[in-house]
């Protein structure tokens, strides 16, 4: 949930970067200032609690 930031692995670019002496396929996620990358982590980080506090509260229930 928490991979926005980074670059998203695959197979057939892993293949590629071995011959990319230059760095250039390497894509990362970005946001336009650090403020807002903390806004969508701060966001993230309480949508995993409120997941979390209801999978409990459904367990409790059973």
């Amino acid at each position: 949930m928490t991979d926005f930031l980074f670059a998203t692995p695959s197979f057939l670019g892993d293949m590629g970067r071995v011959i990319d002496l230059g760095n250039t396929l390497t894509i990362y996620n970005y946001t336009d200032s650090p403020a807002e990358a903390d806004k969508r982590a701060l966001c993230n980080d309480w949508s995993v609690v409120g997941s979390e506090i209801r999978n409990a509260a459904k367990q409790a229930e059973a």
